[in-house]
């Protein structure tokens, strides 16, 4: 398809969400696409990003959330959507979140949905049968009925639906039911694809890939990458389909328990009660595991001016990044003091970053490095602030800053408003990833 339409069409455009992927046949992803364009001789463009969207009441901060709490991706970006952006609640019975979800159906608002944990029969689910193909606690219903429209039909509450009969935009509220094909491992997010029902189609084939891997590690590691993609990915689309916010259940009481405390950073108030976390593990000569297991720390308050390319000099110790986040040799650790981040940043704790931010910078917590300025609390030249910039049309260039400001999160703190005349005057450095534990 993606070749069809580079060949046929002057101008393509793709929107693309590479974490929509639900099964294992799906395609499309942006090596697809720039493959496709080298193919035919195209002019590829890199990709623009999105950095808003409407879904889940506009809270960016509960998407971010909702990667990092699934461990898909690491965010960092959380902006507090737990103090009533977005609203979020885990029920340890099913049957109490479903009771709770009905008095939220006043105007047919409310739907509940399931994992691929539950049979999907293809008899038995016409109106009227009197099947309830799925069981979780004392609850028990049936899949929406075959041939309506589950998603405006009255009585769709009376029934649950599956992630392929909604879009995100037809309810307020959505419950999900959170199978035992994900669970909480350890400090590991696993999809089990052994727990799925078998009449799940959706992870048909990979199987086959792995047998046909033989000896080759790689390429088996590749394979349950992907399933555990896939059934992540699964539970991310069912989770940011409610505009107004979305109860959850999971069978696995550790998952539940996970999902509590992470929703509990998520909130300023919350955040305030929690207790500093112990001491990362850190050491002096990670050997293989540098950039695989550990990363380099560097001193913020020694950095040398172009701390954008740190030698090995540079490097304090090395330290062990937060569970389930991919590093590579762009990936570094720093100390931030100071309490203008907090609570998201408490003062003193040690943050993953990653040099080089791609795409938009603005709505991102960064470290920059100032020139003209510094900053006002702890009076160095490095800061860890959110950036936001304005841009206007300009008579010579097609755009141009008009204003850049870093913000801090803590509301005690002013902003500080950065005038850009040069590429000198400000640098972003990094990007942070997460809190390191």
């Amino acid at each position: 398809m993606v070749e069809d339409m580079i060949r046929a069409a002057r101008i393509s455009v793709f929107f693309i969400d590479e974490t929509q992927r639900v099964s294992w046949n799906d395609s499309g992803s942006v090596e697809a696409i720039e493959k496709a364009a080298v193919k035919f001789k195209a002019k590829y463009h890199e990709p623009l990003y999105l950095t808003a969207q409407y879904r889940c009441n506009g809270s960016t901060g509960y998407l971010n959330w909702l990667d990092d709490v699934l461990q898909i991706s690491a965010t960092g970006n959380f902006e507090n959507w737990g103090d009533g952006q977005y609203e979020f609640k885990i029920f340890d019975r099913p049957e109490d979140l479903y009771s709770a979800l009905k008095k939220k159906n006043g105007e047919n608002k409310a739907r509940l949905v399931a994992g691929y944990s539950w049979g999907w029969p293809k008899q038995g689910r016409e109106r009227g049968t009197t099947v309830r193909h799925v069981q979780a606690g004392d609850l028990s219903l049936p899949w929406n009925y075959d041939g309506e429209n589950w998603a405006t039909s009255k009585d769709g509450i009376n029934q649950v639906g599956c992630i392929h009969t909604s879009q995100g935009i037809e309810f307020d509220w959505l419950g999900v039911l959170i199978g035992a094909d994900l669970t909480l491992k350890g400090e590991k997010v696993v999809g089990d694809p052994s727990k799925r029902a078998k009449t799940d189609k959706s992870l048909n084939g990979w199987k086959k890939a792995l047998k046909d891997a033989g000896n080759d590690a790689a390429k088996k590691q590749s394979v349950l990458d992907k399933v555990q993609a896939i059934i992540k990915s699964t539970y991310k689309v069912l989770l940011s389909r409610g505009r107004k916010g979305c109860y959850v259940w999971s069978e696995d009481q550790d998952f539940r328990e996970y999902l509590k405390g992470r929703l509990a950073l998520a909130s300023a108030k919350a955040c305030t009660t929690i207790p500093f976390p112990p001491q990362p593990q850190v050491v002096e000569d990670p050997g293989e595991g540098k950039y695989t297991e550990f990363v380099p720390v560097y001193s913020l308050q020694v950095a040398s001016v172009y701390f954008d390319r740190p030698t090995p000099v540079d490097c304090i110790v090395f330290i062990r990044p937060p569970p389930g986040i991919k590093i590579g040799e762009r990936h570094f650790a720093a100390k931030v003091v100071g309490k203008s981040m907090e609570p998201l940043i408490k003062d003193g704790s040690y943050c993953l970053f990653r040099f080089e931010v791609v795409g938009s910078r603005s709505g991102r917590i960064v470290l920059a490095q100032l020139s003209q300025v510094s900053d006002p609390e702890t009076g160095g030249s490095y800061t860890v602030k959110k950036y936001q910039s304005v841009k206007t049309a300009h008579e010579e260039h097609e755009w141009e800053h008009s204003t850049i400001q870093l913000l801090p999160i803590n509301p005690e703190f002013k902003p500080i408003p950065i005038v850009a005349t040069t590429d000198d005057d400000i640098k972003i450095i990094a990007e942070f990833i997460a809190i390191i534990p």
